[in-house]
């Protein structure tokens, strides 16, 4: 598996590079200088990119090495590529927990709810979505869990509502 890591940190590394350069050349247009025209932007992510990139690299090579020493250590058990990917097996319940949670929230009650109230079906279906994952992941009381559902569903209206000005979803 590390060879595989290592392959994709040096492909993003060259992708990166390869925005980074390409960004340089695009047309300045009415821009005074470069960090005001449209090539700014796509410079900035594609540095950003590269600089984690190249961070990513350096621990796929601390990963081959550490891998080849284990190899030439006494034998120890290796995780399947399931346990690698997604955890042991409590990790794995708790993942597809919260992707059945977040899948029944974007497509059964956000849609549900709009159907209710146009106004504050999201704010409802957000409330029932915090509350269902803290109830199921927290060992927060039901009366605390009432609580900090409320607060997030409100405060994600006055996010939407008069922080960016932006209409609810519906």
């Amino acid at each position: 598996m590390p060879g595989f890591e290592l392959a994709a940190a040096l492909a993003a590394v060259a992708i990166s590079a390869a925005i980074c350069i390409l960004s340089l050349g695009i047309p300045l247009g009415l821009a005074p200088h470069f960090w005001a025209g449209p090539g700014a932007f796509p410079f900035l992510v594609g540095f950003i990119v590269l600089l984690l990139s190249v961070f990513w690299t350096v621990d796929a090579l601390g990963k081959k090495a550490r891998a080849k020493a284990a190899a030439e250590a006494p034998a120890a058990t290796t995780p399947s590529w399931a346990e690698e990917v997604f955890g042991p097996p409590d990790r794995r319940k708790r993942l597809f927990l919260v992707a059945a949670l977040t899948l029944i929230f974007v497509f059964a009650l956000i849609p549900a709810a709009g159907r209710i109230s146009n106004d504050f079906g999201f704010v409802a279906a957000t409330f029932i979505f915090i509350f269902a994952g803290l109830r199921i992941f927290s060992g927060y009381s039901s009366r605390n869990v009432l609580v900090i559902s409320a607060l997030t569903a409100v405060c994600v209206y006055y996010t939407f509502e008069h922080g960016l000005l932006l209409p609810m979803p519906r």
